[in-house]
């Protein structure tokens, strides 16, 4: 039950002020946020034309090795081209959102003698059918990384607008509701104890 006294009232009003400031820092921290998937969208877009770009050169590298090697030396030299690659994790905060970033350490693009490729095992054209491939890992993995931080970014700015919505629309106007409440309340009993308190002077008075 509401208490209607003047600790109470003082104790609304820095809640106000309390509320205000955290609508504000929630402000700051959401135009900070869509500032930065901005960013990461357009690098994300501009990355997806050069993957299209590579990706259809390394198609037409593919073809062109397939037809001047012969389809049977080929596919052995595929074989022979299959090796592990590593991967590492790591982990970061973007404006308090974790954020998980997968990168390989190093080139993805060996030196030609640590290839698992022989002279009867390869050519000059699947070679460079094998590094234009390559070549596309690293464009993948920046575009993989840019749209997870898109969603975890686009999620935490929802969850922030959540936050905002009820201190503004809930918590604000429900404290401010109070507030007036308890002045009503203080007014009508300050204008009681006066007209009582002038009751008893003109009794006085009379006496």
């Amino acid at each position: 039950m509401l208490q209607h006294t003047r600790t109470k009232l003082i104790e609304l009003k820095n809640s106000i002020s309390t509320v205000e400031n955290s609508i504000s820092i929630l402000n700051t921290k959401r135009a900070a946020l869509i500032g930065e998937l901005m960013k990461i969208t357009r690098l994300y877009y501009d990355k997806k034309e050069i993957i299209k770009d590579k990706y259809a050169k390394a198609l037409s590298q593919l073809d062109k090795s397939r037809r001047l090697d012969g389809s049977e030396f080929f596919d052995s030299a595929l074989q022979s081209a299959v090796r592990e690659v590593e991967f590492e994790v790591k982990s970061y905060n973007l404006w308090g959102v974790p954020i998980k970033e997968v990168r390989i350490p190093g080139s993805v693009i060996p030196e030609t003698d640590k290839r698992n490729l022989g002279f009867l095992t390869s050519s000059t054209f699947f070679e460079k059918t094998v590094q234009d491939f390559e070549s596309l890992v690293n464009e993948l993995l920046d575009n993989i990384n840019y749209e997870y931080k898109i969603k975890r970014l686009s999620a935490e700015v929802v969850k922030i607008n959540r936050r905002i919505n009820v201190l503004e629309q809930k918590i604000l106007p429900g404290i401010k509701s109070d507030i007036k409440s308890i002045q009503q309340h203080l007014s009508e009993r300050e204008r009681a104890e006066f007209i009582k308190l002038k009751y008893f002077k003109n009794v006085l008075r009379e006496g």
